[in-house]
């Protein structure tokens, strides 16, 4: 019988994983499963780096439609991604065991099926939430427009707002994730309204106005960040759709007190992602290791009904701490938790080493052209 330890989110019974088709197999025992690395970051950023966006990329196609605050365009489809193959998968599998609890369980056989397809959908999204992130980090540890090409901006003025009557002007910053999001995946995305209410409430600003994140799984998975604020009467009704690079030039100068309104949105959709994956969290008992006594004792605390909820749990725990960074060299997502700088931009020293390799050999070349035009013909 599976039995599912709501503290970790994974089951108390020990399993072996391999892959049949395009599946993971769980196998379950009688033997204690041991616990998976959950603390300092290295589960979600493991499974984050599942995947990499793929080069440079443009935005798809793209929507203007009714949205949060009567005007907001979105993404239909997620950008271009690569990804790791099927045997580190694999690996990351026999240490976490199932993504999404009993979704995929066959109860009688105690065995679990996941389809590889959905951890590598619920990697895409965890990839674009740690680097959504690195930009908000006091020094950025990822460049302003890392996200340019798939985050869509829309400004309204002289509208009625969700929560700020009109005349408002209301600022938006969409993702899309696309529609083809495979089970289980995809039902634990589609979260009723009502429920997503109870974790994410709109935040009063000081002038007047509301910052507030949405999510959207009725025409393809999108989620929002939206700042509405009250703005003079009688200006005329407008609306634009604007890209990264149009929001920073009149944005404000970065510091280390105040976000830029492109920052600002960015947190609020950070804010939501955690919050839709944590919807179906609850308070209660679990069973957790007490490193002291060396026993299991019940604890109160939050609950999860799956590993990855967990995982987001781990995610949301270090938001804000701007430890997380894009690496410069290779593009992988690292911590740098450990360090005690601020200025960590590799996730290694063989990526550092290998980024100051390249740079050596860049001058080298410059200075063969520069002295090649130097030359004086014979």
């Amino acid at each position: 019988m599976l039995v599912l330890n709501t503290a970790y989110g994974r089951f108390c019974n020990g399993f072996e994983a391999a892959i049949d088709g395009d599946e993971l197999v769980f196998a379950f025992g009688e033997s204690q499963a041991e616990d998976a690395p959950i603390e300092g970051g290295d589960a979600f950023l493991r499974l984050a780096n599942l995947v990499k966006p793929a080069g440079v990329f443009a935005i798809k196609t793209t929507r203007v439609a009714p949205g949060p605050s009567g005007f907001s365009a979105f993404i239909d489809d997620d950008i271009d991604y690569s990804y790791a193959d099927a045997e580190e998968v694999l690996q990351l599998a026999r240490e976490f065991g199932p993504l999404f609890g009993h979704a995929c369980a066959d109860g009688g056989a105690d065995v679990v099926r996941e389809p590889l397809e959905a951890w590598y959908a619920a990697a895409r999204v965890l990839n674009f939430a740690v680097r959504a992130e690195a930009t908000l980090a006091d020094p950025p540890r990822a460049p302003e427009d890392a996200l340019d090409g798939e985050v869509v901006y829309a400004v309204e003025q002289n509208c009625t707002g969700v929560y700020v009557p009109k005349p408002t002007i209301s600022w938006v910053a969409a993702k899309g994730f696309g529609d083809a999001i495979p089970e289980p995946y995809r039902t634990m995305l589609e979260v009723p309204a009502a429920m997503l209410e109870r974790s994410h409430h709109p935040i009063p600003l000081d002038d007047g106005g509301v910052a507030f994140g949405r999510w959207a799984s009725d025409a393809g998975f999108a989620v929002y960040g939206c700042l509405e604020a009250p703005c003079e009467p009688g200006l005329e009704h407008a609306a634009i759709v604007m890209s990264g690079a149009d929001v920073r030039r009149g944005d404000l100068a970065p510091g280390s007190e105040t976000l830029t309104t492109q920052q600002s949105l960015t947190e609020l959709i950070v804010q939501q992602l955690v919050s839709v994956h944590l919807a179906r969290t609850f308070v209660g008992w679990g069973v957790v290791h007490d490193d002291k006594s060396c026993r299991d004792v019940g604890s109160v605390g939050i609950q999860f009904n799956s590993y990855l909820e967990r995982i987001w749990y781990a995610f949301g725990l270090h938001h804000s701490h701007g430890k997380l960074g894009i690496c410069k060299h290779c593009g992988r997502l690292f911590s740098a938790d450990k360090e005690r700088k601020s200025t960590k931009v590799y996730c290694s020293k063989r990526c550092q080493e290998a980024e100051k390799d390249e740079r050596a050999k860049a001058r080298r070349k410059r200075a063969r052209a520069e002295a090649r035009k130097n030359e004086t013909p014979n």
